[in-house]
């Protein structure tokens, strides 16, 4: 690995250990919170690409029995399991839910299990017609309407679309460390993929291609927390949930 030398008048020369060598001194507390930072971020994609995943639970909306596990937020919400496809369906764009801070409009949350670290698959599709911030979000560390991550997957980007977003008491705020211009929703089922590692804070995520995630973020404000699929404030449907666990070695 090459490494890289900044010479700062601060003091002596200090190697983080992650392709930088510094000047020690106050001045150089950014860049060293920063190195911090980078190391950690590539720990954990790392972490993520060695993790053996075994799925524990697979959701396929087949019988209206699919409905016993699932907390339905925002008024809605139905289950089509007579029809062609199978879905979990939001069926209007208003929700009825008022959440006490800036966040999504419409949760369907799987009430078991509460996971850490890992892996959600996800086959989706918008149903809205085409606008700027027409979106499908996803749920994890969900500790209750005013804690929780998710990701909002959006036409075009910005600070308030297609990111991935934290409420902990307060209205909703970017964390997304890599951000992609967006996706293109059109008419069609999509594969949406999350992996989340717990321990180092690694949040990815994948839209179609699961070689590359479209965008990352860090952050472990909440290690622990239920998942669920729903809307900001648009229709959408989902047709099929699979949960990965890690295997514990």
């Amino acid at each position: 690995m090459m490494r890289t030398g900044i010479r700062l008048p601060c003091g002596d020369s200090l190697s983080l250990g992650v392709g930088l060598t510094i000047q020690t001194g106050w001045c150089c507390l950014a860049l060293i919170l920063l190195a911090s930072s980078m190391a950690e971020q590539s720990l954990g994609q790392e972490l993520g690409a060695k993790v053996e995943w075994r799925s524990t639970q697979v959701v396929e909306f087949k019988s209206k029995q699919a409905a016993e596990n699932w907390e339905l937020i925002g008024g809605g919400w139905e289950f089509v399991t007579e029809d062609q496809p199978q879905v979990l369906r939001i069926v209007k764009k208003a929700s009825d839910h008022r959440p006490p801070h800036r966040s999504p409009g419409h949760l369907a949350l799987l009430k078991t299990p509460e996971v850490g670290s890992f892996r959600l698959d996800v086959t989706a599709r918008s149903t809205h017609e085409p606008y700027g911030h027409r979106d499908v979000c996803f749920y994890f560390g969900y500790q209750g309407p005013d804690r929780f991550y998710y990701v909002h997957l959006a036409q075009q980007t910005d600070d308030h679309a297609h990111q991935v977003f934290l409420v902990n008491k307060a209205d909703r705020i970017k964390i997304s460390s890599h951000e992609s211009p967006g996706v293109d929703w059109g008419q069609d089922f999509h594969q949406v993929r999350i992996e989340r590692i717990a321990e180092t804070g690694s949040i990815q995520v994948y839209f179609d291609d699961f070689a590359k995630p479209i965008f990352t973020a860090d952050d472990r404000t909440f290690d622990m927390g239920r998942v669920g699929v729903g809307s900001f404030d648009d229709t959408a449907e989902f047709s099929r949930l699979e949960l990965w666990e890690p295997i514990k070695k």
